[in-house]
């Protein structure tokens, strides 16, 4: 197992000199590519795990030259699509019996989704983005136990769990406001299971069947045999309780009340100021670090590049687009960089760091030598210092996305750009210009960040806003260069 490591790939032939094994576990890294190759030389799997990575697409043919037997787990990455073929073989048939897919970027589930998939028992595609499960989705499949719930589905109008098999399906926390006779016609005896407040259009009541509106102490069992002791350990990992029984065991998140401490038992949540101890959900943009969270105090602020709009749930938070995860609860960064350092730091951001240091002891130390303001302008690096401060505090507490930190870097900049134009506090005006444009910058950019833009302008304007800044820094540049420029030449022309 490679598991909770940095492996951003699995390499060419890493498994060839053990095709025997049975059991692999790559989760908790932060891979995002996979290629047919990336498992070449293992035959047969009992237990595989790519969870917890960053994977955002499934080649159709990855596992068509492996078999993998029991239990497939793919939940928490950012898959969009299960792609057509995905389950084909060129040798014996997938055995799959429980599959994971929850947690990901899934929007819909094609006809074609599970074909040559014929022995599943339980399918987890719960906390996705489904908003259409195609007819006969779930057909010739063999499933018993579909958890659809905390997606996005608004109406049940297809025959997508028809098949036979179906005992239980679950599609609580979605919107669902209408379903049709068409969607039920081949269920059978199975049990819905659903919220009824939002539905607005159902069926004769003679075709309802088991039909089960839930409650809010509901909570979800999932049963297994006891020969497939590698669920037991995963799913108390997720914060279920695993009750053991000689045949079988039975594994259901904890109820409203309590949280799970990651080793099977469930805790009760401290009661509050007025004596309830009902658990309480941070605030969007916020998360629980490691989960087990029992109090607000333990609720931190989503790092940067998450929508903080979402709530995070029980789990990190959720990546913005075109962001990925350097790892599960740490920063994010775009993904169209590479990184060029062996801790995974970007030089840009380590020559930057750098500079910002520099530029900070200067901006203590440097009026000790020689001020840069007017005589009677004394207090300006007072007021800058404090502008400087102020914001940074924002952008740590809130972060960059945040209303309150927007209204007071564009305030603040402008304020500073209308005093800076009245008062001229500088002694040198290439000095007074240069603050001038860096607080132009500052404020275009912000506002840029503040403003929802159309698709196809942001490449533009971001290209804009980076050649501004550039221009800023190449005018401090330039600026040094000319004084080496006017030293040198006193040296060697001291008459001139």
């Amino acid at each position: 197992h490679a598991v909770g490591n940095k492996l951003s790939s699995i390499p060419q032939g890493f498994f060839r000199a053990t095709p025997d094994i049975s059991s692999v576990s790559i989760s908790g890294n932060r891979i995002h590519t996979l290629t047919k190759e990336s498992f070449s030389g293992l035959k047969s799997l009992y237990f595989f795990s790519l969870a917890r990575n960053q994977i955002t697409e499934l080649p159709a043919d990855i596992f068509s030259d492996l078999q993998i037997n029991h239990v497939l787990d793919l939940s928490n990455n950012q898959i969009t699509e299960i792609p057509d073929g995905l389950w084909k073989t060129t040798g014996a048939e997938h055995n799959i019996q429980y599959l994971l897919l929850q947690r990901n970027n899934l929007t819909q589930l094609k006809n074609t989704t599970f074909e040559g998939l014929k022995t599943l028992h339980q399918i987890f595609l719960n906390n996705n983005f489904i908003r259409n499960v195609d007819r006969n989705t779930f057909n010739n499949t063999g499933v018993q136990f579909i958890f659809l719930f905390q997606n996005r589905l608004t109406n049940l109008k297809n025959d997508s769990f028809g098949g036979g098999t179906v005992k239980s399906i679950h599609i609580y926390n979605n919107d669902i406001e209408e379903i049709s006779e068409t969607a039920l016609g081949g269920i059978g005896n199975a049990t819905m299971y659903l919220n009824c407040a939002n539905l607005k259009k159902l069926p004769r009541l003679t075709r309802i069947g088991n039909g089960v509106c839930i409650y809010n102490e509901f909570v979800p069992k999932v049963t297994f045999s006891q020969d497939m002791g590698v669920l037991t350990p995963l799913f108390q990992k997720l914060g279920f309780q695993c009750l053991r029984n000689p045949t079988n065991v039975t594994c259901s998140p904890c109820k409203p009340g309590g949280y799970g401490n990651g080793i099977g038992e469930c805790m009760t949540c401290p009661r509050d100021e007025i004596g309830s101890e009902k658990c309480k959900n941070c605030s969007s943009g916020n998360y629980v670090l490691q989960g087990n969270g029992s109090s607000a105090s333990d609720c931190k602020a989503c790092p940067e590049g998450t929508d903080r709009t979402r709530h995070a749930g029980f789990r990190a938070c959720f990546c913005k687009q075109n962001y990925t995860r350097t790892n599960r609860f740490g920063r994010f960064i775009w993904q169209n960089t590479k990184a060029r350092e062996t801790d995974g730091r970007l030089f840009v951001d380590k020559l930057s760091s750098r500079m910002k240091i520099f530029l900070g002891f200067y901006q203590v130390v440097g009026d000790l030598y020689e001020s840069i303001h007017i005589e009677k302008f004394w207090f300006w690096e007072i007021l800058e210092l404090c502008r400087k401060v102020g914001q940074t505090m924002f952008i740590t507490l809130l972060g960059w996305e945040d209303a309150l930190t927007k209204l007071f870097t564009i305030g603040t900049s402008v304020l500073f750009l209308a005093l800076h134009v009245k008062f001229s506090p500088m002694e040198s005006r290439f000095e007074q210009h240069l603050q001038l444009f860096s607080l132009t910058a500052i404020f275009l950019n912000i506002l840029v960040a503040a403003v929802h833009l159309p698709v196809q302008y942001q490449a533009t304007l971001s290209t804009l806003l980076i050649l501004l800044d550039i221009g800023v820094v190449l005018a401090v540049a330039g600026e040094v260069v000319l004084v080496l420029v006017r030293i040198i030449r006193r040296k060697l022309w001291p008459g001139n």
